[in-house]
């Protein structure tokens, strides 16, 4: 199949818009008029044997086939459109249920999540920090302006498009996949109760921007790959990493640190001290009651005391100098959560225990 060039493609995609204006009150149908000429393209193409379509073989093409304005509308008939050609989606309500699924549900839940903390409180934080709400922000930012621009058929930049979407797809996909073991829970939940859309949503809103990758295909584009999905996915995936390496480095540090050999143990510290996360650090000095709360959590958890002693050789004071972590939820109604199922696990003992909540 030849390659086509973006000034080509770009004189194709406003013919077609011309040819559609054209046959707007006519009683001819659009869409197999633009298959049956991008049919007669095809075949002046491959008559030419051009193996690159720049802009002035395109607008050669196009000026032998005729004019938009003058084109007689060909009779609708059996001849199936070209191949190389997707017509124009009709205006239905996918635009609708795009909106919904891409836009308006993932405002909706990361709104509720941010302000409540339910999914924190009761399974995981999926927005632990102000960056990760900012990443899962930009998702229907950049769904709705694909949207907005098929709309209004302004996707001339059609490479832009293509990166933002993969970025978006690229965030989607990883929490698709984290909220995927809660699905079973989800769907009864969404039956009885409404709730349940919201562990729903990454999926939901996922085959939303991969239908909106399909659409920026404009009027008379070439099926071709768009390009930027694994690109802007990676993109993604990379900010996802940076933002856990503090998380993951210090789950890894804490282990080094733990161990017996003393030059072993030393490359721990140095490392907690380096990128580690204090909260962790935090957590682990106090028994780590919220394991499921961290999506960055694995293995076996080290001991409280052992993390203790760790906490002291990373920031040189005690652990219970400083306010304790949120064990469980700490946004919204669900503090009540932390307030009730937090004490003091060592009253009545020989040791400083750690500070508790209230």
């Amino acid at each position: 199949m030849p390659e086509w060039t973006e000034p080509a493609r770009e004189a194709v995609r406003r013919y077609f818009i011309q040819v559609r204006a054209s046959l707007a009150k006519s009683d001819s149908d659009p869409d197999e008029v633009v298959g049956d000429l991008g049919r007669h393209i095809d075949e002046e193409i491959a008559a030419a044997k051009l193996s690159i379509v720049t802009e002035e073989d395109a607008r050669r093409i196009l000026a032998r086939i005729g004019a938009p304005a003058s084109q007689p509308c060909p009779a609708p008939g059996p001849m199936a459109p070209g191949k190389n050609f997707r017509p124009q989606p009709k205006p239905g309500p996918w635009r609708l249920s795009l909106l919904l699924l891409g836009v308006v549900l993932p405002v909706i839940t990361v709104a509720i999540e941010y302000f409540t903390g339910i999914c924190a409180a009761v399974f995981f934080d999926p927005i632990p920090t102000l960056w990760h709400v900012l990443l899962v922000a930009a998702v229907p930012s950049i769904n709705f302006w694909t949207w907005r621009a098929l709309r209004n058929d302004t996707t001339e930049q059609r490479t832009r498009f293509g990166w933002l979407n993969g970025f978006a797809f690229g965030i989607l996909l990883v929490y698709s996949l984290l909220f995927l073991p809660l699905t079973p829970l989800a769907i009864p939940s969404l039956i009885f109760y409404g709730i349940g859309l919201l562990p729903l949503t990454p999926l939901l809103s996922l085959t939303a921007t991969l239908k909106l990758r399909r659409l920026l295909h404009g009027p008379g584009d070439r099926v071709e790959r768009l390009p930027g999905l694994w690109r802007g996915a990676g993109l993604a995936w990379l900010a996802l990493l940076v933002l856990a390496v503090p998380s993951v480095v210090g789950e890894i540090g804490l282990r080094i640190a733990g161990s017996p050999d003393a030059e072993t143990s030393a490359q721990g510290i140095r490392w907690l001290r380096a990128v580690g996360s204090e909260e962790v650090l935090l957590r682990a000095c106090y028994g780590r009651p919220n394991r499921g709360m961290s999506i960055y959590s694995f293995g076996a958890p080290i001991g409280a005391e052992a993390a203790r002693a760790i906490y002291y050789r990373v920031t040189g004071r005690a652990f219970n100098s400083v306010p304790p972590p949120k064990l469980y939820a700490g946004r919204g109604r669900w503090r009540v959560v932390e307030e009730e199922f937090t004490w003091d696990n060592d009253q009545g003992g020989e040791a400083v225990a750690g500070r508790v909540a209230g």
